[in-house]
Protein backbone atom coordinates (compact mmCIF):
# COMPACT_ATOMS: atom_id res chain seq x y z
CA UNK A 1 0.00 0.00 0.00
CA UNK A 2 0.76 3.73 -0.02
CA UNK A 3 1.11 6.44 2.61
CA UNK A 4 -2.33 7.88 3.14
CA UNK A 5 -3.19 11.44 4.62
CA UNK A 6 -3.88 11.38 8.46
CA UNK A 7 -7.00 13.96 9.13
CA UNK A 8 -6.84 14.24 13.09
CA UNK A 9 -4.60 12.72 15.70
CA UNK A 10 -6.89 12.05 18.83
CA UNK A 11 -4.60 10.39 20.76
CA UNK A 12 -0.93 10.14 21.19
CA UNK A 13 1.27 7.77 22.97
CA UNK A 14 4.75 7.20 21.75
CA UNK A 15 3.03 7.48 18.44
CA UNK A 16 -0.71 8.10 17.33
CA UNK A 17 -3.18 5.97 18.80
CA UNK A 18 -6.44 7.20 17.35
CA UNK A 19 -7.95 9.79 14.94
CA UNK A 20 -8.89 10.10 11.70
CA UNK A 21 -6.86 8.80 8.42
CA UNK A 22 -7.35 7.69 4.65
CA UNK A 23 -7.55 4.30 3.99
CA UNK A 24 -7.85 2.61 0.65
CA UNK A 25 -8.30 6.37 0.09
CA UNK A 26 -11.94 6.64 2.34
CA UNK A 27 -11.80 8.01 5.79
CA UNK A 28 -11.78 5.84 8.71
CA UNK A 29 -11.53 6.08 11.93
CA UNK A 30 -8.56 4.45 13.57
CA UNK A 31 -8.05 3.01 17.47
CA UNK A 32 -5.05 1.34 18.20
CA UNK A 33 -5.55 -2.28 19.92
CA UNK A 34 -4.67 -2.51 23.82
CA UNK A 35 -2.54 -5.37 24.37
CA UNK A 36 -3.49 -6.50 28.17
CA UNK A 37 -0.65 -9.45 28.93
CA UNK A 38 1.63 -6.40 27.62
CA UNK A 39 -0.10 -3.50 29.62
CA UNK A 40 1.10 -1.70 26.40
CA UNK A 41 -0.79 -0.65 23.16
CA UNK A 42 -0.31 -3.05 20.66
CA UNK A 43 0.47 -2.59 17.17
CA UNK A 44 -2.62 -3.13 15.68
CA UNK A 45 -5.50 -0.85 14.52
CA UNK A 46 -8.80 -0.90 13.98
CA UNK A 47 -10.07 0.82 11.05
CA UNK A 48 -14.36 1.62 10.80
CA UNK A 49 -15.37 3.85 8.12
CA UNK A 50 -17.00 7.26 8.67
CA UNK A 51 -19.46 9.15 6.92
CA UNK A 52 -18.48 12.56 5.09
CA UNK A 53 -20.36 14.93 7.96
CA UNK A 54 -18.54 12.98 10.77
CA UNK A 55 -15.30 13.88 9.09
CA UNK A 56 -16.56 17.15 7.97
CA UNK A 57 -17.08 17.55 11.96
CA UNK A 58 -13.56 16.15 12.59
CA UNK A 59 -11.99 18.35 10.17
CA UNK A 60 -13.55 21.51 12.43
CA UNK A 61 -12.22 20.35 15.56
CA UNK A 62 -8.58 19.77 14.03
CA UNK A 63 -8.80 23.46 12.89
CA UNK A 64 -9.57 24.43 16.70
CA UNK A 65 -6.96 22.54 18.18
CA UNK A 66 -4.24 23.42 15.36
CA UNK A 67 -4.61 27.19 15.50
CA UNK A 68 -4.53 26.67 19.76
CA UNK A 69 -1.27 24.24 19.15
CA UNK A 70 0.81 26.71 17.21
CA UNK A 71 0.16 29.63 19.28
CA UNK A 72 0.84 27.83 22.34
CA UNK A 73 3.95 26.89 20.94
CA UNK A 74 4.54 30.39 19.77
CA UNK A 75 4.48 31.06 23.49
CA UNK A 76 1.28 33.47 22.24
CA UNK A 77 -1.17 31.81 24.99
CA UNK A 78 -0.78 29.84 28.09
CA UNK A 79 -1.30 26.16 28.42
CA UNK A 80 -4.51 27.06 30.71
CA UNK A 81 -6.07 27.73 27.57
CA UNK A 82 -6.08 24.37 25.53
CA UNK A 83 -7.48 22.76 23.49
CA UNK A 84 -8.39 26.08 22.31
CA UNK A 85 -7.87 29.90 21.66
CA UNK A 86 -10.37 31.89 23.90
CA UNK A 87 -13.81 31.62 22.79
CA UNK A 88 -13.54 28.44 21.19
CA UNK A 89 -13.82 26.44 24.11
CA UNK A 90 -17.75 25.37 24.00
CA UNK A 91 -17.93 25.05 20.06
CA UNK A 92 -14.16 22.44 20.79
CA UNK A 93 -16.28 20.73 23.36
CA UNK A 94 -19.24 20.40 21.34
CA UNK A 95 -17.99 18.91 18.82
CA UNK A 96 -16.11 16.69 21.17
CA UNK A 97 -19.41 14.88 22.42
CA UNK A 98 -20.77 14.88 19.33
CA UNK A 99 -17.58 12.83 17.66
CA UNK A 100 -17.38 10.61 20.88
CA UNK A 101 -21.52 9.78 20.13
CA UNK A 102 -21.26 9.71 16.29
CA UNK A 103 -18.09 7.09 16.91
CA UNK A 104 -19.59 4.72 19.15
CA UNK A 105 -22.28 4.29 17.10
CA UNK A 106 -20.23 3.12 14.37
CA UNK A 107 -20.75 -0.66 13.07
CA UNK A 108 -19.34 -3.64 12.98
CA UNK A 109 -15.50 -2.45 12.35
CA UNK A 110 -13.89 -3.05 9.10
CA UNK A 111 -10.39 -4.08 9.35
CA UNK A 112 -7.77 -4.46 11.14
CA UNK A 113 -3.98 -3.14 10.17
CA UNK A 114 -0.65 -2.33 11.33
CA UNK A 115 0.46 1.31 10.50
CA UNK A 116 3.46 3.49 9.65
CA UNK A 117 3.14 6.77 10.51
CA UNK A 118 5.68 9.39 9.14
CA UNK A 119 5.33 13.71 8.71
CA UNK A 120 4.65 14.79 5.39
CA UNK A 121 7.83 16.71 3.75
CA UNK A 122 7.70 20.42 3.67
CA UNK A 123 6.92 21.18 6.90
CA UNK A 124 10.34 22.66 8.44
CA UNK A 125 8.20 26.41 9.15
CA UNK A 126 6.37 24.62 12.08
CA UNK A 127 6.91 26.09 14.97
CA UNK A 128 8.76 23.85 17.40
CA UNK A 129 6.94 21.73 19.29
CA UNK A 130 3.92 21.21 16.81
CA UNK A 131 2.87 17.77 16.07
CA UNK A 132 3.54 17.70 11.94
CA UNK A 133 1.01 17.09 9.44
CA UNK A 134 1.34 13.05 9.43
CA UNK A 135 0.70 10.17 6.56
CA UNK A 136 0.62 6.02 7.14
CA UNK A 137 0.65 3.19 5.56
CA UNK A 138 -1.28 0.30 6.55
CA UNK A 139 -0.70 -3.26 6.25
CA UNK A 140 -3.97 -5.38 6.64
CA UNK A 141 -3.52 -8.35 8.96
CA UNK A 142 -7.09 -9.46 8.80
CA UNK A 143 -10.82 -8.76 10.41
Amino acid sequence: MAFEHVYTVWDYYDGPRSGIAAYSGEPHHYDCEWNDAKSDYSETFILTPIDTETLTLAMEQELIWREWEAAFHLGSVPQSTHPGLPGSHPRYAELEATLKARISALLVPHKRANAVFRAKEGQADAPSGVLRELEVEWTDIGR
